[in-house]
């Protein structure tokens, strides 16, 4: 089974995630503020395969935006999603924002602190600082996604029990094919982050199995050794975030 742990299922046209059906993956939705979170519950009430995560993208952040976390924590409860995502910092995109991202950020991790969430994070150029706070507030496990950070936090990550996601813009991207070339097995896990456009690459779901064919030769073993690695991975941060029942993997069979 093949997972795509960080997709923007609510920027898809229906017609698009019905065709995604076929794909017999499970893919984590995540969110970008409060209407798309909206969404991303409504999918995941649709479809079986669908996992929600809801959060606000550090993009979106700006001064009001403490009063929208607080409206989606209250969806994140009335609804016992486990994940907390998108989230997390970024100084490289939008560093004109940081003060607040991190004030937003700082309520997430004591949200997710407080029930025991897992996170989907976002941390251009904030990697450290991201990590540090994520241990500073016992947070269970989380998935550092399209990772080109330092290496040194590859270890880090391992002995925490967190994970990062490999793109399909490794193909293009040296500092991502690099640290999927190295990163220990047993943090990685797949992402498509679609719809996005990558250098003229058109990232979505369809992509996650030629990355894991290209990640194959990149690491040079098989393909069925790495998949059930990374399905490994998956079952376990599922775990780690609370979420124990599998209905999903018994509706794909």
């Amino acid at each position: 089974m093949i997972s795509d742990v960080h997709c923007h299922l609510h920027e898809y046209s229906d017609e698009d995630i019905e065709a995604f059906t076929k794909l017999n993956m499970l893919i984590i939705a995540v969110s970008d503020d409060y209407s798309s979170s909206l969404r991303t519950l409504k999918l995941s009430r649709r479809y079986t395969w669908v996992i929600p995560a809801l959060g606000i993208h550090p993009w979106v952040i700006k001064n009001t935006s403490m009063n929208e976390a607080r409206t989606i924590t209250k969806l994140i409860m009335e609804n016992k999603v486990k994940i907390i995502g998108e989230t997390g910092l970024d100084t490289r995109f939008v560093p004109n924002t940081i003060e607040y991202q991190r004030k937003v950020f700082r309520y997430f991790l004591e949200f997710a602190s407080e029930f025991r969430l897992s996170m989907n994070i976002h941390s251009p150029n904030t990697w450290n600082e991201v990590f540090e706070s994520l241990l500073q507030y016992n947070i269970p496990t989380a998935i550092f996604h399209w990772y080109t950070g330092p290496q040194h936090l590859l270890k880090e990550f391992e002995a925490q029990g967190f994970f990062i996601s490999i793109n399909p813009a490794l193909t293009i991207q040296k500092r991502h094919r690099e640290i999927a070339r190295i990163a220990p097995i047993n943090i990685i896990l797949l992402e498509s982050d679609g719809p996005y456009n990558y250098r003229g690459l058109n990232l979505g779901p369809h992509m996650v199995k030629n990355t894991l064919e290209y990640l194959a030769r990149l690491r040079e073993i098989d393909v069925k050794e790495l998949v059930k690695s990374i399905e490994n991975n998956f079952y376990k941060f599922m775990k780690l975030s609370g979420l124990k029942d599998f209905k999903f993997k018994i509706a794909l069979r």
